[in-house]
C-alpha cells in the first residue's frame, strides 16, 4: 500500500485534507471490482438514487463525487491509473474504501521532494463501508 492525502477543494481553496492508503490497479482488476457487489452497487450512476433514501448517501455525494479532490502523493502517478483507496475519516473512526480514476497530474517540488498531484474522479464507494458508517451514525446519535 501506498500512502497519500486527498484535498478537497471548494471554492478555489483546500476545504479538507484526508490521509489515503491506495494502491494502483491493473486494468482488469479494477473493472473486476467495479462488477463486484461491493463496489458495484455504488457507483457514480448510481449514488443520486440512493441519495433520495439516505442523508449519508447525499452526504458521500456532494463531498467525494461531486468534489474537486486531488491526490497527493510521493509515488508516481498518470493519467487513467486506477486506484483503490482507504480514507481515513476521523470524525467517525471508520475507513472508507473508494475507487478512483487518475485525470490530470501536476508534479512540484517540496521541501526536496517530488510530489504527485492528481486529479481524482471517483468511480465507486464501497457499499459495506457506507453501511458501517450508517450504522456507527445511528450509534453515535443515540448516545
Amino acid at each position: 500500500m501506498k500512502t497519500g492525502w486527498i484535498e478537497k477543494f471548494e471554492s478555489g481553496r483546500v476545504e479538507a485534507t484526508l490521509k489515503i492508503e491506495f494502491r494502483m490497479l491493473e486494468g482488469i482488476e479494477a473493472k473486476r471490482l467495479l462488477n463486484q457487489d461491493s463496489y458495484g452497487q455504488t457507483t457514480v450512476n448510481q449514488v443520486p438514487q440512493l441519495s433520495v433514501r439516505s442523508s449519508l448517501y447525499r452526504a458521500i455525494a456532494k463531498d467525494i463525487f461531486h468534489s474537486r479532490l486531488v491526490l497527493l502523493s510521493q509515488s508516481p502517478l498518470s493519467k487513467g491509473d486506477k486506484i483503490e483507496g482507504v480514507l481515513r475519516l476521523a470524525q467517525y473512526q471508520r475507513p472508507l474504501r473508494l475507487l478512483a480514476e487518475v485525470g490530470d497530474v501536476e508534479t512540484t517540488m517540496e521541501m526536496g521532494r517530488q510530489l504527485f498531484h492528481g486529479n481524482l474522479l471517483v468511480l465507486s464507494v464501497h457499499k459495506d463501508d457506507v453501511e458501517r458508517l450508517a450504522h456507527s451514525l445511528i450509534q453515535s446519535q443515540a448516545v
